[in-house]
């Protein structure tokens, strides 16, 4: 355990230029090789050796009912986003200006009764203008403000961790997270495929995997939740996937895969149950990846 921590250490000290490299990271694996080979971590690329059973791109597809057998709450949700967090954000914005400025032309006396109204009127023709034409600029103010929902930060949770266990359960180690607000992520090791995981084409088997993992943070809140928040930035993901596989992929593959990969996400989810719930209380604790790791396996054994 003492040379996988240390291992990730070091990976994590890298410049970024040479983190991304396919050979960087080869540390971690062989950490954690040995400690499987030990039979230490029993969880650690089980789902690889279990296997898919995909041997082309073809029998990655699923139906809504299968999807809904494997938990999904609400199947027609996906593909679908979520405008819940803007629309919070939009009436707080609102009520957070029109409120301020109405008071003001009532209570402030002269010409401050007429600008200061103004002004906080114009605050919201700037959110308008942002949002429209570059709405990512708003993403941090969007979080902000979505804290006053009471599931914001168990949905990033459970995302973020759909995506670590699926990862390691496929063999994919994670070198890092982070449900910091604006900044929810998971970082994976491209040591496993040989290169970073966005370039190069990718064969049947590296495109299944990565395809589970990208959706695991849709499965995971799809399996809690009617509805998925966090699920845009996985559909970019897995879309670049996608554009990257060996073999075409038209439009209707494209979707098979997305529902076969987020039903593939939540059947081991659930399957392993116990890891997950041991895997979200560390990350809310916010225990470091090799915790993490060792929370997975004892849960495991």
């Amino acid at each position: 355990w003492k040379q996988l921590d240390a291992e990730i250490e070091a990976l994590r000290g890298m410049p970024p230029s040479e983190r991304s490299r396919g050979t960087a990271g080869n540390g971690v694996l062989a950490a954690l090789q040995k400690l499987s080979d030990a039979n230490v971590t029993n969880a650690f690329d089980a789902a690889t050796k279990n296997s898919m059973n995909v041997d082309t791109i073809r029998d990655m597809r699923a139906t809504m009912q299968e999807l809904k057998v494997a938990g999904i709450k609400d199947p027609e949700a996906l593909g679908t986003p979520s405008t819940r967090n803007e629309a919070t954000f939009l009436v707080a914005s609102f009520l957070g200006t029109a409120v301020p400025a109405t008071i003001a032309g009532y209570v402030l006396p002269g010409d401050w009764g007429f600008f200061v109204p103004y002004l906080l009127g114009g605050v919201m023709i700037v959110i308008l203008t942002i949002g429209s034409t570059s709405p990512g600029l708003l993403q941090f103010a969007i979080d902000r403000v979505n804290l006053v929902n009471p599931d914001y930060k168990e949905r990033a949770l459970r995302h973020e961790a759909g995506h670590f266990l699926t990862a390691y359960l496929l063999g994919v180690p994670v070198t890092g997270y982070s449900l910091a607000i604006g900044e929810t992520h998971t970082d994976l090791l491209a040591a496993r495929i040989g290169r970073p995981i966005f370039q190069g084409r990718l064969n049947v088997d590296e495109l299944s995997a990565l395809s589970v993992i990208a959706m695991a943070g849709v499965a995971a809140e799809g399996l809690h939740y009617e509805d998925c928040q966090g699920q845009t930035a996985d559909l970019v993901d897995l879309q670049q996937l996608l554009n990257r596989a060996e073999e075409p992929v038209d439009n209707q593959s494209q979707l098979n895969i997305t529902r076969w990969a987020t039903m593939q996400g939540a059947k081991m989810i659930r399957t392993h149950r116990r890891e997950y719930t041991a895997l979200m209380a560390a990350m809310s604790e916010g225990k470091d990846v090799g915790e993490c790791i060792r929370a997975i396996e004892d849960a495991t054994n």
